[in-house]
């Protein structure tokens, strides 16, 4: 593994802010290994990890979701595996910790 140092910018200068609606970081085969995103107003920090299957992904989605209708605010990790919700550890504003 290189270091960003032997990696070198690439040609690219730092800014002081990036503004996206969807991050993508992809790795040598061009598979998307973490998404960050804003989905119904709900943040989105989604980390996939390879397969050695084609067709199977397991992912840990982390959430922050705003207070809306009869939910409070709240925040949380979920573990997916092939895009279902396999366990899920959340923390809402007005209630105990779920597990």
């Amino acid at each position: 593994m290189t270091t960003p140092e032997e990696r070198g910018s690439g040609g690219l200068e730092a800014v002081d802010e990036i503004r996206a609606r969807r991050l993508v970081v992809v790795d040598e085969s061009n598979c998307e290994r973490l998404v960050a995103e804003v989905v119904d107003d709900i943040l989105e920090l989604r980390m996939d990890l390879p397969s050695s299957r084609p067709g199977r992904r397991t992912s840990l989605l982390c959430f922050a979701a705003p207070g809306f209708d009869q939910m409070s605010a709240g925040i949380g990790v979920q573990l997916w595996v092939d895009g279902d919700v396999v366990d899920e550890v959340s923390w809402w504003a007005d209630s105990q910790p779920s597990e």
